[in-house]
């Protein structure tokens, strides 16, 4: 006797269709998703990328290319943080000493900016306590209008100073330039996953991300 092959029935098919949608379904979420998150890692990995050649211009003693003067002596290398319309910026800057003797940084200073993707947000800077959440924008270089934070390097010493404009702190006394604050703390999310991430520097030179 003839045995006829048993096939799959139309309601086993569209079950295993189903399955087959959701199942893809979610592997394309948890990879766009895990594409987003790579980009917030990459933007902490960019961060502590030009905090460490800010540090190391300093430690070397490498000389400043300013904007419309000669090539000069760091007086110091700074990373400043900011918010502009843009997108939220970190400039490498030195300062240096002009032909008249005058001390020049900032915008005319500016070696390299590095622009966050636009998911990506500097949510706030953390200087032991001292809270800037950048809540006066955006931040013009030219007038120096608008929050703004950084970490400064000393030449060859490589010493660290921390400073934030306005302070933006709960506590108003607090001085967020105070030599006594040991740590920098970058807060940055990402606006589609809601994913946080840190980059801190101490007054020791370690420069980490978590």
């Amino acid at each position: 006797m003839k045995v006829m092959p048993k096939g799959f029935t139309l309601i086993e098919l569209l079950v295993v269709i189903a399955i087959m949608a959701v199942v893809g379904t979610f592997t394309i979420a948890n990879y766009r998703s895990f594409g987003e998150d790579q980009d917030l890692k990459s933007a902490s990995l960019d961060i502590q990328s030009q905090i460490r050649t800010a540090q190391t211009n300093a430690t070397t003693g490498k000389k400043c290319i300013p904007r419309n003067d000669p090539i000069s002596p760091a007086i110091e290398w700074s990373n400043d943080f900011f918010k502009q319309d843009d997108g939220d910026k970190i400039r490498l800057t030195c300062t240096y000493k002009n032909a008249s003797g005058s001390l020049i940084g900032g915008y005319w200073g500016a070696q390299k900016y590095l622009t966050l993707p636009a998911n990506i947000k500097l949510v706030s800077v953390d200087i032991d306590g001292c809270l800037n959440t950048f809540s006066v924008v955006p931040h013009n270089e030219h007038t120096g209008r608008g929050s703004y934070a950084g970490i400064v390097f000393k030449p060859i010493s490589g010493n660290i100073t921390f400073y934030s404009y306005p302070s933006g702190s709960v506590d108003s006394g607090n001085n967020c330039n105070e030599e006594s604050r040991k740590t920098f703390k970058v807060n940055l999310k990402n606006t589609k996953t809601n994913s946080t991430k840190q980059v801190i520097i101490d007054k020791g030179g370690r420069v980490y991300v978590q």
